[in-house]
């Protein structure tokens, strides 16, 4: 059930400070990062769409992958419990 406690694990996670940077950062550049967002009583400016694009490919893959992992490690498992057990 390891791969189940991670799945939920990485459903519950807040992702949304991976789209953001700190204003002091050195990776600001003013003339591309020009939305400014507050979030927890704290300013950032928002990374560039097509890098939010990539992030948010890279997490969804991820649970994907942790999805079907669950599943068949959910499978398994009750493919390896006697019928009597199970309750419906």
């Amino acid at each position: 059930m390891k791969s189940i406690k991670s799945l939920i694990k990485a459903l519950q996670k807040n992702y949304y400070l991976e789209f953001l940077i700190e204003p002091d950062s050195d990776l600001v550049d003013f003339s591309e990062h020009e939305v400014l967002v507050e979030y927890e009583r704290a300013n950032y400016y928002k990374k560039k769409l097509k890098v939010i694009d990539l992030i948010q490919n890279d997490v969804l893959k991820e649970v994907r992958d942790l999805y079907k992992k669950s599943l068949s490690e959910l499978y398994i498992k009750l493919a390896n419990t006697d019928a009597k057990n199970l309750n419906s």
